[in-house]
């Protein structure tokens, strides 16, 4: 038995993992981005933890169409928040 949710990650909250020597890294989602792109990767499935707490959780990254990524960002550098659509 298990318990799942769904939840959009606002963009003030910071995402980490932890590396080979066990430090916690966060991530950059903007790398992480062009490095999808640029291997054709549409989704990936990772273990996380999010928050000043640093909670264990699984993240699923799904790339949006170009046109739909530009948008956000577009409202981001307004000051929206990306979860808001």
């Amino acid at each position: 038995m298990g318990a799942y949710y769904l939840n959009r990650l606002g963009v003030n909250v910071n995402v980490y993992e932890k590396d080979l020597d066990d430090k916690w890294v966060k991530i950059d989602f903007g790398k992480l981005h062009k490095e999808m792109r640029r291997k054709n990767i549409v989704r990936r499935k990772k273990t996380v933890y999010i928050g000043r707490q640093k909670f264990k959780t699984t993240i699923v990254i799904e790339i949006l169409p170009e046109r739909e990524y530009e948008a956000r960002i577009r409202k981001n550098k307004k000051g929206q928040n990306l979860s808001d659509k």
